[in-house]
Formats: C-alpha cells, sequence, structure tokens
C-alpha cells in the first residue's frame, strides 16, 4: 500500500497526543495494571513476560502505527507480521479491542488536551494494526 491512509490533521493529533502522554512516567505502569485487571485471560498471556521489554516494544508499535496510518509500505508489513505473531499467542479479536478500550482510558486521563478528535485519533491510527490483528486470528 503507498499513500497516505489518515489525514495529516489525524496523524498530527495522535502524535501530539503521544508526545504528551510519553511525559507521563507511569503510562505504561497504570495502563498494564489497568489492562491485566481486566481479564484473567489477558492477564495470564503476561505470565512469565518481561514486561518492560513489552513495554519499550508497545511505545516502538506507536510510532509503528502512525507510519503505517501514514501510507508506509514497510510499516504495514511490520504490523502484518506483528499480527502473525499475536494470533500464534492466541490473542484474540476481543483482547485485542479491550487493549485499545484500556489504553484510550488512560490516554483520556493523562492527556489533558484529550476530547473527541484526539481520541478518534488513536482509534484511527491503531486501528491500522489493530484490524490486522484481528483479521490474522480469523485466518
Amino acid at each position: 500500500m503507498v499513500g497516505r491512509i489518515f489525514a495529516e490533521e489525524t496523524l498530527e493529533a495522535f502524535h501530539d497526543s503521544l508526545d504528551r502522554i510519553l511525559q507521563s512516567p507511569d503510562f505504561f505502569d497504570r495502563f498494564y495494571e489497568r489492562l491485566l485487571g481486566r481479564s484473567p485471560a489477558i492477564a495470564a498471556k503476561f505470565d512469565g513476560i518481561d514486561l518492560a521489554r513489552v513495554k519499550r516494544m508497545v511505545r516502538d508499535s506507536f510510532y509503528l502505527h502512525m507510519m503505517a496510518s501514514g501510507g508506509s509500505p514497510h510499516a504495514m508489513e511490520r504490523l502484518q507480521a506483528m499480527a502473525e505473531r499475536h494470533a500464534a499467542l492466541g490473542i484474540t479479536s476481543e483482547m485485542h479491542d479491550q487493549w485499545l478500550d484500556t489504553l484510550i482510558e488512560v490516554v483520556r486521563e493523562l492527556d489533558p488536551r484529550c476530547d473527541a478528535n484526539v481520541e478518534r485519533s488513536w482509534r484511527a491510527v491503531l486501528g491500522t494494526g489493530i484490524e490486522r490483528m484481528k483479521a490474522a486470528v480469523a485466518s
């Protein structure tokens, strides 16, 4: 795929919010505490996992999603590989939805400029990968 998927304004709203969120030293701790508390099935997926490494990977994936949403074919390929790894781990479509919903909850709490437009930008940009992950689960 070549060409921008979303308008520059969407990508900018996401990126600006991401910058604000990443200023919070407890963003990832708050997010994972809440996510793991959502369901025993989700918590079980993290048994024995190096959470510090996962946090770094998720941070990097935010930028990967943004690049894919900007039309980068390489980023789309990397998201597809990520989708296949998640499917192999037994991550369900429902778990992906819970991940995104939890993330949006924490963004609302920590981004003082979060509004409906910012939330839409997060859902749109991250939806680029989430839809691929759900499709990988279904196949």
